[in-house]
């Protein structure tokens, strides 16, 4: 396993919309390897999630850290969300020392393969919900401070 470097805005890479990984090559060796490598490279650099482009990979695999565990998500897709938003501020690791309040559903449901390539549906509330829609931003080439209402850098303070 190997810590992978990280993306940092800007980067055209970042703004790129990522490709679906194909079902066949979910528990292909290359792909468990991204996965192991993303899954150390968000713990290294102290992350709560990690989605593909964040290291050069434009392909649809986000890692988000759920109730204390790493959750693997490819392909995923909202299936349905809550009319309650909630605004959390948030922080990326491709855009070190900035900070921003965004608005989020409160509630949503989504569809997606593991990493053994099985199809899963979750439903997720709260933080878990903030995060993985954040994660989910990146494999449409959106980064949070596209959405943030207000942004602070505190690199600058």
């Amino acid at each position: 396993m190997s810590i992978l470097p990280l993306l940092t805005n800007p980067n055209e890479t970042l703004r790129e919309k990522s490709v679906l990984v194909p079902i066949e090559e979910i528990t292909s060796p290359e792909t468990q390897e991204l996965i192991e490598n993303m899954i150390e490279t968000m713990h290294a650099s102290k992350g709560i999630g990690l989605a593909a482009p964040q290291i050069g990979v434009n392909k649809r695999i986000l890692i988000a850290t759920v109730e204390k565990e790493d959750v693997v998500l490819i392909n995923p897709e909202l299936t349905s969300k809550s009319l309650r938003t909630i605004i959390t501020e948030e922080g990326c690791l491709s855009i070190p020392g900035v900070f921003g309040m965004v608005k989020r559903f409160r509630r949503m449901n989504l569809s997606a393969y593991n990493r053994a390539g099985e199809k899963i549906e979750m439903k997720l509330e709260g933080m878990p919900s903030v995060i993985v829609q954040h994660e989910m931003d990146p494999l449409e080439g959106i980064l949070f401070i596209d959405k943030a209402e207000t942004i602070k850098n505190t690199e600058r303070l």
